[in-house]
């Protein structure tokens, strides 16, 4: 006994239609679209989370470099206290505190920049110069103000 299945399969496909090509690519050129508008309102937010992640490693250089002090830590006979260096984790120019550590033992995680401290008269604002070093650094747009003691955003 043969079941005729053959006008039900006909009957099923007569009504319906596929997707032609073109409406294929209006519904790519609208999500295009869409995700263009998203990447075009989320750049500012990028710009400013590098920017406070910067002042963040840059307040935790200044902490390490005051518990160094804290602990006996003193500049050098040159007068420069030295520099605290980027993802190499070098620190240059200090001398062994009362514990036998230097700023960079007090300071957690690679370091993007290259952070120099001058005097510590002006415990408020210990890092005077600060720059982008090695591989991660911060990047363009980004530079160190002396004056504000921070990192900003460059026009």
């Amino acid at each position: 006994m043969l079941k005729r299945r053959a006008p039900l399969l006909r009957r099923a496909h007569r009504g319906q239609k596929g997707i032609t090509l073109i409406e294929l690519l209006i519904v790519i050129a609208i999500l295009g679209v869409i995700a263009g508008v998203i990447i075009y309102a989320v750049g500012p937010f990028r710009g400013a989370g590098t920017l406070q992640s910067a002042n963040t490693e840059a307040a935790a250089v200044r902490t390490a470099v005051q518990a160094y002090l804290s602990e006996g830590g003193t500049d050098t006979d040159d007068g420069l206290m030295g520099s605290i260096n980027g993802p190499s984790r070098n620190c240059t120019g200090f001398l062994e505190n009362s514990r036998g550590l230097y700023p960079i033992d007090y300071f957690d995680g690679t370091l993007k920049a290259e952070y120099s401290q001058i005097n510590t008269t002006n415990i408020g604002c210990i890092i005077e110069v600060a720059s982008a070093a090695g591989p991660g650094n911060w990047g363009t747009g980004i530079t160190w103000d002396e004056t504000l003691c921070e990192w900003i955003k460059t026009p």
